[in-house]
């Protein structure tokens, strides 16, 4: 059931709006968006991350199960963490194609 946006969702979609952004007036929605997701990395009190250092992988296929309707569902994982879609592109996963593991544990 579907209640209408959120209070992120609106947050959201005043970020988005050219006019807005340049206006300098969301400077204050990027403090609020601050507590409702955390801080930025690269803050001061966290590690910068050296390109070399993050570890790559080849994505690997832990289970395998054929639904009921003939779908192929896959349980897949990299690094010894389970994934599913990149977490930047949001495309799905496949077995053997590789990908990295950033330190906050998203692949």
């Amino acid at each position: 059931m579907f209640t209408g946006p959120t209070e992120l969702d609106l947050l959201l979609a005043r970020l988005d709006d050219p006019d807005f952004t340049y206006s300098g007036r969301s400077y204050d929605d990027l403090l609020l968006l601050e507590e409702i997701m955390g801080p930025a990395i690269g803050t001061p009190n966290q590690q910068q991350v050296v390109l070399e250092d993050i570890p790559l992988g080849r994505v690997e296929v832990l289970r395998r199960r054929v639904t009921k309707d003939g779908r192929t569902k896959l349980k897949l994982a990299l690094l010894g963490v389970v994934v599913d879609k990149c977490g930047i592109c949001l495309v799905q996963f496949k077995g053997d194609a590789f990908a990295c593991l950033l330190p906050c544990r998203h692949a």
